[in-house]
């Protein structure tokens, strides 16, 4: 067995031959973060079991809950995390825009699959739960949205829009797909807690794609925001543009990125990054100001304020 690798919310064993891949991997979900092993178990069987009618991209493989300890058994998917590939994007440019759509892809069919119906969505509602994390999480952190956003915000008009309901995979993030091979994902994390507007889960990919740390330098490098739009833009287009309302997702993206904010700027920093802080700070805020901005711009009245 392998050295275990060990996070804030699991603690990963690797089981194997002691030269080459493992075979096997034994997740103990984290107590502090909420998660339990059966849950998640039950999610992932869930999950593989709709994936049986699929032609591409995968599911881990569950084989048994574990008990004690609380923790569950599946088989290992070799590849890169693809929050790795989406780190080096001037690397490889065509393998991030093909690993992009293979994400979106991925979701499309997950939310086939999950889909519960049709719901409405009020948009004062969405602005009140940005309101929420700007009362809360944001002002914490000593942050406070861009004048313009909140412009934006406060000419929101009262209607209400229509979307897909779907049961949410609940943390569609790069780091919870593996490129287990080119043009094709693998699923290993779904929660699957709760049900509504599918936009939930694509600004969640959305707000972690746009703020990786390697694209705050298209604040000053054209190439760099080019390709950013390109990697979201080949995302959104893979999951289908007409499905989803642009207004509900660019509502939730905007939530989604101020919770992204609140959190790189309370991370803990290493001695290093606690001498470089002060820069450190400066270049979050500069990126995450940009992204809403453009975020909030981009919604139908946004363009005039």
């Amino acid at each position: 067995m392998r050295a275990p690798l060990v996070s804030n919310k699991a603690v990963l064993y690797f089981l194997g031959r002691r030269s080459g891949r493992p075979l096997y991997v034994v997740k103990a979900p984290s107590c502090a973060a909420g998660l339990t092993a059966a849950a998640e178990y039950s999610a992932l069987r869930q999950c593989h079991a709709w994936w049986a009618a699929e032609d591409r991209h995968r599911v881990a493989q569950p084989l048994a809950l574990l008990r004690p300890p609380d923790a569950y058994l599946m088989v290992h998917v070799p590849g890169p995390p693809l929050s790795h590939v989406l780190s080096q994007p001037l690397l490889q440019p065509r393998r991030a825009l093909a690993a992009t759509a293979a994400a979106g892809d991925f979701l499309r069919r997950f939310h086939r699959h999950a889909r519960y119906g049709a719901m409405e969505v009020d948009v004062l509602e969405l602005v009140g739960k940005i309101r929420e994390v700007e009362a809360s999480e944001m002002r914490a952190a000593g942050l406070a949205l861009p004048a313009r956003v909140a412009r934006i915000l406060d000419a929101a008009p009262r209607e209400r829009l229509c979307g897909p309901c779907v049961r949410l995979h609940g943390d569609y993030a790069p780091r919870n797909l593996i490129l287990w091979r080119d043009g094709e994902v693998a699923m290993i994390d779904p929660v699957l807690d709760a049900a509504g507007p599918a936009e939930e889960d694509l600004a969640t990919f959305l707000s972690m794609l746009s703020s990786a740390s390697i694209f705050a330098a298209g604040l000053a490098l054209p190439p760099m925001r080019r390709l950013r739009l390109n990697l979201e833009g080949a995302f959104r287009t893979a999951y289908g543009v007409d499905v989803v309302s642009p207004v509900i997702l660019r509502l939730t993206l905007i939530r989604k990125l101020m919770r992204r904010w609140a959190y790189r700027r309370g991370r803990r920093l290493g001695s290093l990054e606690r001498r470089l802080a002060s820069l450190r700070e400066r270049l979050i805020d500069a990126q995450m100001r940009a992204l809403l901005e453009e975020c909030a711009m981009e919604l139908p009245w946004g363009g005039t304020r």
